[in-house]
């Protein structure tokens, strides 16, 4: 039984922060993935883990789906968000969504450890970096950018669509139908008056969005 899963499509940081989380909880069956989504899915049913953590910069946009999912089939499960490049936008999303902690590259390795102790405790955590932002980013509802009122199928989509991947690409890799996904592409367009995949790629850019993988 895996006390703890690391969801990391690189093997090198996977296997870092398995070390690391086996070494601040004294957990000794660490599993860590480097797989596709489903075999995560499959495992995270099968061991109900006490905790979860997501490389968000290697899983991608498949992050949302791997959350969506641990909340139906491991409620207990405590779930920490790995992200070595920093972004708001993403840390208020994940932090929207539920998760128990938020943690960056930029932390030493005591801080991380002490971030995994206190989200199995229980506790919610967020590094110095996030709960700074958050503090200084107290954005009224309509001052917020627009991409802020997507729900997390729009942003995945959104992202997705800023990678140059076609509607059929999506549809396929999220388990929709293309009907369905040229719905969501439509309320897009509407939500950030953008009418191209071109203006996507560039607001992305400009948002700093491009930091959450495309797989």
């Amino acid at each position: 039984m895996s006390r703890a899963i690391i969801v990391d499509q690189c093997v090198v940081s996977n296997a870092g922060l398995c070390f690391l989380v086996s070494d601040a909880l004294g957990f000794p069956d660490v599993t860590g993935f480097v797989g596709n989504t489903k075999r995560v899915i499959d495992s995270i049913d099968i061991h109900k883990p006490f905790l979860l953590v997501i490389n968000i910069a290697t899983v991608g946009v498949k992050s949302f789906d791997i959350l969506e999912m641990t909340k139906v089939l491991s409620p207990k499960t405590r779930v920490l968000i790995f992200d070595p490049n920093f972004n708001g936008t993403l840390l208020r999303r994940f932090l929207q969504l539920g998760v128990d902690g938020y943690c960056t590259g930029k932390m030493h390795r005591q801080e991380l450890k002490k971030a995994f102790r206190s989200v199995v405790q229980g506790k919610k955590y967020v590094c110095k970096i996030a709960a700074s932002y958050l503090m200084s980013q107290p954005w009224a509802q309509d001052e917020k950018p627009l991409h802020e009122h997507f729900s997390a199928r729009e942003l995945q989509i959104f992202l997705m669509l800023g990678a140059g991947k076609s509607s059929s690409e999506i549809a396929d890799a999220l388990h929709l139908s293309r009907q369905a996904v040229s719905t969501y592409k439509n309320r897009i367009y509407q939500k950030v008056n953008i009418k191209s995949a071109v203006e996507i790629a560039e607001y992305i850019r400009e948002y700093r969005l491009y930091t959450l993988a495309i797989e």
